[in-house]
């Protein structure tokens, strides 16, 4: 399915430029870039986002000019396309956010969740922690994008005194939800105890999650994010911490 929304900048567009270059990002990161031109040919594979290209480049891939889609293309989110008029003469800042596919647009996945769900919470009430973590992982693979899987998950290693394990699935679980209290708690919690250190690549939040109040403040680090993609979020614990 393609989908259209969610353009959050699409500005800056000058003709006449030096440069003629596409500046194209994504939330999250990592989307593979393809242009297309309208009336016939065949999908040119750009690079992946991050990306700066240059329009003339393009042109001589395509080639030809006029009316192409660019389209930006990551496993899990639904494919999002951008028509441009004309790339000649042109320098293009474009930021889109993808948007997430859940697993659950088919009602018949979306039951077989729920009964995962139920089953998994069946077990660890009983104490089976290992095989619920097995129901949670086959899980897993039909839902990838699910928060709730995580933190559950989540909750059965920190029951196992597996920390650091626990640590990494709440924090899984921030990612596809935001606004999950419990996990935040957690994930507080274990960094407060342990010293954990692993912050989520702000890149790859999905902000429309967000409460409103926090919005702003996580596009502000979206945005620095940008400016310097070689940032890498570090995994060091804080000096003194112990735990693995």
């Amino acid at each position: 399915m393609l989908r259209l929304t969610k353009v959050l900048l699409f500005s800056f567009l000058f003709m006449g430029c030096v440069s003629q270059e596409l500046s194209l990002y994504t939330v999250p990161h990592d989307a593979k870039v393809y242009a297309k031109p309208v009336a016939s040919g065949k999908r040119v594979l750009l690079g992946s986002t991050p990306l700066k290209v240059n329009t003339e480049n393009i042109e001589q891939e395509l080639a030809g000019g006029g009316p192409v889609y660019v389209e930006f293309v990551k496993e899990g989110y639904f494919k999002y396309r951008v028509y441009i008029t004309e790339l000649s003469n042109m320098s293009t800042n474009l930021s889109v956010e993808l948007e997430p596919k859940t697993g659950l647009e088919d009602q018949e996945v979306l039951n077989s969740v729920i009964e995962s769900m139920f089953e998994s919470q069946r077990l660890a009430k009983a104490k089976r922690y290992d095989h619920a973590l097995e129901e949670l992982d086959h899980l897993q693979q039909k839902a990838p994008f699910l928060a709730s899987i995580y933190e559950m998950k989540g909750g059965i290693y920190y029951i196992k005194q597996q920390y650091r394990a626990a640590y990494d699935n709440y924090q899984k679980a921030i990612k596809f939800n935001p606004k999950s209290a419990d996990a935040r708690r957690m994930v507080g919690l274990l960094k407060s105890t342990f010293g954990f250190q692993h912050d989520i690549d702000p890149m790859d939040i999905d902000v429309e999650r967000l409460p409103a109040e926090q919005k702003k403040k996580q596009r502000q680090r979206q945005k620095q994010r940008q400016k310097d993609p070689s940032e890498i979020p570090t995994q060091l614990p804080k000096k003194g911490g112990g735990a693995k």
